[in-house]
């Protein structure tokens, strides 16, 4: 596919970029007490003019990082915040500027105006940083926002004007919310970076995050609280219809784990076909299909499927008469219209749990017994508590025992670990950041 120059860095700019990453890594490394001194000084030196500020009853300015629609983490905290008389808040719309994915101009300024679009459909306050005609960044001025709020642990997915480093002298207190539950073992690598030791606050998800971060964050979790997670807040909002027929939520991902650590196809590949006939097999369940937002994108640049058999595929499922196929925007509204779901993703081995319904997780059977090389403990302690499908007559007897028979002998055992592990202020988590935030602001 063809990128446009100024939308995303060319080859050798994004070696440029990852170099020099890589630099201020080794850089910090040697230099990291003295760097997390001086930020924590100059974080007590902002946090000293933001209280005197609020004291004078000036507004508090709050920006919001989000590059989609459907991935906006802090959404619950920004609406509690832009209800507070004491904040004046924006959203800060973010366009890909990454070649992980291989986006075309069209596909980037595609993805760029759906998201505006709906997010302008609820919002008003919202900043367009980019401008597809020309390729340009508007720049974020020095002192522009009090407190920025950022989403993503990966720098490199983001134009440098709104990554972290940016803003770090600056008089603006950086917080960070997890866009979704790290399951993965990867996280345990974000945890020892300067980035994500940085923030002045992170907003952490559950107990067992915070575990981990006390692990291996090289502030040992002093920058962190755990609030619970904020995203979950409004599956308390969502209410199931009445129905009479089972529904089964079937979620693919296309970069699986543990697949994805070994540079193997996702579990989609090898089932495409089974979820096909699925529901010629159960005619009288309804399946919603839920793939990842990336799934059919690299469908159709894999050697063995291509542009014309995607779509013929995906025109397959939706000529079923009991297939809901959902293919964009939020996701949480599904989960309380389900029965159970069959899925390989990583945020939604935690997220379902709060249901309380059951869930089956397809895995290879090669990683049954070392599942520590790919899941963090937070994905351990998930995987516990769900059914897992190492075939397809494994996911055939949690739809027939499970789903249709009723047996399900792991119920009391996940809703115990969800009320204790994961439901953390929930569904008030959002306002519990906000209270944290209020307080060292010294706003009663």
């Amino acid at each position: 596919m063809e990128h446009c120059s100024g939308n995303i860095p060319d080859e050798k700019e994004f070696a440029r970029i990852k170099a020099e990453y890589m630099r201020s890594r080794r850089e910090i490394a040697f230099l990291k007490p003295f760097f997390f001194d001086s930020l924590s000084a100059h974080y007590e030196e902002t946090l000293a003019k933001l209280r005197h500020k609020a004291a004078g009853g000036e507004k508090i300015r709050a920006g919001f990082f989000v590059m989609h629609e459907s991935v906006f983490p802090a959404k619950l905290l920004f609406e509690a915040m832009s209800l507070d008389p004491h904040f004046e808040t924006e959203i800060i719309l973010l366009n890909i500027y990454t070649d992980y994915y291989d986006y075309s101009q069209e596909q980037i300024r595609e993805a760029y105006d759906t998201a505006y679009g709906e997010l302008s459909k609820k919002y008003k306050n919202i900043l367009k940083t980019w401008n597809p005609e020309d390729g340009s960044y508007v720049p974020l001025r020095g002192g522009e926002y009090d407190i920025l709020c950022f989403e993503s642990p990966y720098m490199h997915f983001t134009h440098p004007n709104y990554q972290l480093q940016s803003i770090l002298n600056g008089p603006t207190l950086p917080v960070y919310v997890n866009y979704g539950y790290f399951v993965s073992a990867h996280i345990l690598k974000t945890m020892e970076t300067a980035y994500y030791n940085s923030f002045w606050k992170i907003f952490a998800d559950s107990d067992i995050f915070m575990e981990e971060l006390r692990l291996h964050g090289d502030l040992k979790g002093s920058n962190a609280v755990v609030t619970g997670y904020i995203r979950m807040d409004e599956l308390a909002d969502f209410r199931p219809e009445k129905r009479t027929r089972k529904r089964i939520l079937l979620a693919p991902h296309h970069a699986s784990i543990p697949n994805a650590f070994d540079r193997e196809d996702a579990n989609f590949y090898r089932y495409a076909d089974f979820f096909l006939k699925l529901p010629e097999s159960y005619p009288d369940i309804d399946f919603v299909f839920r793939p990842h937002p990336y799934a059919f994108k690299s469908f159709m640049v894999h050697k063995d499927w291509g542009r014309k058999r995607t779509e013929e595929y995906i025109a397959r499922l939706k000529s079923y008469k009991n297939v809901i196929y959902s293919d964009g925007g939020e996701h949480l509204h599904l989960f309380p219209d389900t029965d159970g779901i069959i899925h390989d993703c990583g945020s939604f081995l935690c997220e379902y749990l709060f249901t309380g319904k059951p869930a089956c997780y397809i895995m290879r059977e090669k990683d049954a017994g070392n599942l520590g090389r790919y899941f963090n403990k937070l994905g351990t302690s998930c995987l516990e508590h769900c059914y897992h499908a190492f075939s397809e007559k494994d996911m055939e007897s949690f739809i027939d025992n499970v789903i249709i028979g009723g047996r399900d002998p792991m119920e009391e055992k996940r809703l115990l670990f969800a009320e204790k592990h994961l439901k953390i202020n929930w569904p008030f988590a959002a306002r519990t950041a906000l209270n944290v935030i209020k307080k060292e602001l010294g706003i009663s």
